[in-house]
């Protein structure tokens, strides 16, 4: 019958409706302070304060929705923050040396497919890093005060899941790291030695 024919190729076919594929890569915020306040006596030295902050953050997110299912992959979606703050006051004839460091890495990498009706999710780490690193240092006589700390934070990741039929979830991380380092020193006529230091390490594979 051709009325039936020309139905077939004008009316479209009806069926469920198409998924929905997302992918991020990182999605990052930095915020970084550093402060140093240094009061000392005339004819004196007073000493240094290095601060270092380092911060890298990965990526790479893939999503593929071939059948009605929907795909979702993040890919690290980092947010750091890190503050150091330094005030030395000397009163006295005594010196202070303070360093302190702090270097993040977050890295990502997730791959989702639904290849069907089911939903397939993909994270690959979602991190967030806040490092506080706090050091005051009174100086009254002529000891000297050396303070170091250190932070360091490493978050990996790799995700991948494929659907078809069923609800498919693969992590690879989901990574918070609070990192808060805090030296107060009162230094009369003896040296004082402070050292801390924070290591983290966060590594995740999800499939």
């Amino acid at each position: 019958d051709q009325r039936l024919a020309a139905a077939w190729r004008t009316t479209p076919v009806r069926g469920p409706p198409p998924g929905i594929a997302s992918a991020l890569g990182n999605d990052g915020r930095t915020t970084i302070y550093q402060v140093s306040i240094v009061d000392g006596r005339d004819g004196f030295t007073v000493g240094i304060a290095t601060q270092d902050a380092s911060v890298f953050n990965g990526g790479i997110a893939g999503a593929n929705a071939i059948g009605s299912g929907s795909a979702s992959a993040t890919g690290d979606m980092a947010v750091t923050s890190i503050y150091q703050t330094t005030v030395v006051v000397q009163r006295g004839s005594g010196t202070a040396s303070v360093a302190q460091g702090s270097h993040v890495d977050n890295i990502g990498s997730a791959d989702a497919t639904s290849a069907g009706i089911a939903d397939a999710r993909a994270v690959g780490n979602a991190s967030s890093t806040t490092v506080h690193q706090t050091v005051v240092v009174l100086i009254l006589g002529s000891g000297d005060a050396q303070v170091s700390q250190m932070a360091d934070v490493t978050n990996a990741g790799v995700a991948t899941a494929v659907a078809t039929d069923r609800f498919t979830s693969a992590s690879g991380t989901t990574a918070t790291t609070d990192v808060s380092q805090l030296a107060v020193l009162v230094v009369h006529d003896d040296d004082v030695t402070v050292t801390q230091t924070s290591t983290t390490v966060n590594v995740g594979v999800g499939n």
